[in-house]
């Protein structure tokens, strides 16, 4: 198995896997965040935050997801340094529109601000509904006492 993950065949399977973490993150916060444009009032918002935060199953796959993008960034960071390595001297003549796109030819720039705004994300909305739910109202919806995410995000 350690042989396939140094293979550039191996390297690429693992940049898939672990991008299908990023995929399933995407599509799942995309859903809960699409509940602000369906609810205006936020309970349907704070609802979804609140299962989030409270299922069993969310709880066990966030450490994975997390792990997910550490090992998807370091394997980027790796391969790009590789590529590099490789080919340290530049072509003469470049056509690079007839073989790829800008997008394929530029991922780790893009990565990276990617990257910058998951940062300003987990600072921004992640840090403070995790550790610092204190600093947050509450609002109660259906009996249930629930931070009130709505405010925030809003």
């Amino acid at each position: 198995m350690s042989n396939f993950l140094l293979a550039s065949i191996g390297r690429k399977f693992m940049m898939s896997i672990t991008g299908l973490f990023l995929l399933v993150f995407i599509t799942v916060h995309l859903a809960l965040n699409l509940l602000l444009i369906i609810d205006d009032s936020g309970e349907l918002f704070n609802l979804g935050a609140h299962f989030m935060a409270t299922n069993p199953l969310i709880k066990i796959m966030e450490p994975i997801l997390g792990l997910g993008f550490i090992v998807h960034i370091i394997w980027s960071v790796i391969i790009t340094y590789q590529n590099w390595r490789a080919r340290p001297v530049k072509y003469d003549k470049q056509n690079l529109g007839a073989s790829s796109t800008w997008a394929s030819r530029n991922m780790f720039i893009l990565g990276g601000m990617v990257f910058a705004f998951l940062v300003l994300h987990v600072i921004n909305f992640f840090y403070v509904m995790k550790f610092a739910p204190h600093s947050m109202e509450t609002v109660v919806i259906d009996g249930t006492t629930m931070e009130n995410g709505y405010k925030l995000v809003s």
